[in-house]
């Protein structure tokens, strides 16, 4: 393959990628959730115990100011709870609540349905393996760690690297 026909292909995996991308995020949004919501909450579920802002607001790339500012909705709103840090009491925790926890699975399942619905109807039994099999590949991709531009490699890029194993 030539280097412009790969330009081409990867454009026209992007724009594919994004196209589901996008229709998971209007299945997520069936609800009247706004994204940064349902998506801060994914991120303080996925952290390994409480979050802390700043963990959030790495992992989420948001700005303190509009961190902070969701953060107070969704505790108004009931669907997560701060708590000061144990060693360091200056420090907040945020941790979903019962309510957050069952807003964010109620979510991934609405999302995972239409998914499964999806692939049953649209993709042959080969084509489901073959789509399965890519889940692999994507997941390095993610992992990889490469420059980002105009700002450089972010903070805590060394543990995607660590998570980025290569090709097998």
């Amino acid at each position: 393959m030539s280097r412009r026909s790969d330009q081409r292909e990867i454009a026209r995996f992007r724009s594919r990628f994004m196209d589901l991308f996008r229709r998971l995020r209007r299945e997520a949004q069936s609800d009247d959730r706004s994204w940064a919501r349902l998506s801060l909450l994914g991120a303080i579920a996925r952290a390994e115990g409480p979050a802390t802002p700043s963990m959030l607001a790495e992992s989420e790339s948001m700005r303190s100011s509009n961190l902070a500012a969701l953060l107070r909705d969704l505790e108004a709103e009931g669907l997560i709870t701060r708590v000061p840090d144990r060693k360091d009491g200056r420090m907040v925790r945020v941790r979903l609540t019962r309510a957050g926890r069952d807003l964010w699975r109620d979510n991934i399942e609405r999302r995972e349905h239409w998914l499964a619905e999806a692939v049953a109807q649209v993709l042959t039994e080969r084509e489901r393996e073959r789509l399965f099999a890519a889940g692999a590949l994507l997941e390095r991709l993610a992992a990889f760690p490469g420059p980002r531009p105009r700002s450089g490699r972010r903070a805590g890029a060394a543990s995607a690297a660590d998570a980025y194993k290569g090709p097998n």
